[in-house]
């Protein structure tokens, strides 16, 4: 058995405003969180590009883990830092699993017990601060999991789309893959300096992508319009035409604008845990709880969004679609091929609102209150996805 000498040593973060550094009160007030530092295996899925081993991230783990006494070999270090149970709930759809007094080896399971040490107060002077590194471990954490559920998310969508227009997928897409692409540059920069430049051009970007959805929010607002004046057994071809109506889109748009609406909710969404991050950053002195309710108002707002698309959905899909008729006589050609489309447009509406349908993005095995980096031999850092 391992004596308490050799057990492995973890250093705990204060992340609140008690004045206290004893570990495990940190812990019990939700206040604190775990840093151990591992021999790194050399596995592992990595995520994104590496940041330098004197980023911000980097010199923060760093420098918060030095008291733990590993040994750096030749695969580097695996630093695993274990945020309080539940910290990412605001910002993903995700379970904490709480603290578990125990340590995670390489492959970020828990594993043995653990010898737990308050941070060194010079430390805490020479780097980033505790709050700090946790502020960018979320940013790590809500990047990874939200991007996972958006992409996931969007070829649910597209599966049951049969059409895509071109005006919409030419106009929008290059606005919104232009928004992902300035969101993801503004997390490198703020893992590498705890800033974002303006050079980044994360403002204009995001400019574009309030403008979409905003119109995308109005075009729910239309939809829901529709859905509630409905009659118990409306018309198909009747239903399909006044929901085009909306915002003059016409009904082939309709599926590209659902999938436009949910992508820009999503990337609005990472923009505003990125923006609140950058802004608590330049004022070190706030705890983790003060940027965790600067976000979840937007947050919510965003999270009700999508709720309210599938809520719309699934009335839709549970309405049953009628065929006009002419005093009684209908051409079979033309109720055959009516039945048909009224039948594609619920299974549409169906597959819609199991699109949006919240879902795990990450194994059930998986922490996704730990956030795992190697530090690399040739001086990188690179973040490694959970297992």
């Amino acid at each position: 058995m391992t004596s308490f000498e050799e057990q492995p040593t973890a250093v705990v973060l204060p992340l609140g405003t008690t004045a206290t550094t004893n570990p495990w009160e940190l812990l019990a007030r939700g206040e604190g969180a775990v840093l151990s530092s591992v021999p790194s295996p050399g596995t592992g899925t990595s995520w994104r590009k590496a940041v330098r081993g004197s980023s911000a991230l980097g010199e923060g783990l760093g420098t918060a883990a030095s008291g733990t006494s590993q040994a750096v070999t030749a695969t580097g270090q695996r630093f695993l830092l274990q945020m309080p149970s539940g910290t990412t709930d605001p910002l993903m759809k995700a379970v904490g699993g709480g603290f578990r007094g125990a340590t995670q080896n390489a492959a970020g399971k828990f594993s043995g017990n653990v010898t737990l040490t308050p941070i060194n107060p010079a430390t805490l002077a020479r780097s980033i601060g505790p709050v700090g590194i946790g502020l960018l471990a979320l940013t790590v954490a809500s990047e990874m999991l939200g991007g996972d559920e958006q992409a996931r998310t969007l070829d649910e969508i597209k599966k049951g789309v049969d059409q895509l227009t071109a005006r919409l997928e030419f106009d929008d897409d290059a606005r919104l893959r232009t928004a992902e692409q300035t969101i993801e540059t503004a997390h490198a920069a703020l893992l590498d300096g705890a800033s974002i430049p303006e050079s980044v051009g994360l403002g204009a970007a995001m400019a574009d992508l309030q403008t979409l959805r905003n119109r995308s929010v109005a075009l729910l607002d239309g939809w829901e319009r529709v859905a509630m004046q409905l009659p118990p057994q409306p018309d198909g071809g009747d239903l399909r035409e006044r929901l085009g109506t909306v915002g003059r889109l016409g009904w082939d748009a309709f599926g590209t604008a659902v999938h436009t609406a949910y992508r820009a909710i999503a990337l609005d969404s990472r923009r505003i845990v990125l923006t609140a991050a950058e802004a608590q950053l330049r004022n070190p002195g706030e705890p983790l709880t003060a940027f965790t309710a600067a976000v979840e108002a937007d947050l919510d707002a965003r999270a009700q969004e999508v709720r309210r698309m599938r809520a719309l959905f699934i009335r839709l899909a549970g309405t049953p679609l009628e065929l006009r008729s002419w005093s009684g006589r209908i051409v079979p050609n033309f109720v055959s091929g009516a039945a048909l489309e009224n039948s594609r447009t619920q299974a549409l509406f169906a597959h819609l609102s199991a699109a949006l349908a919240p879902q795990a993005s990450l194994p059930a095995t998986a922490d996704v209150d730990t956030v795992t980096v190697d530090s690399r031999p040739d001086g990188s850092m690179q973040v490694i996805r959970p297992t």
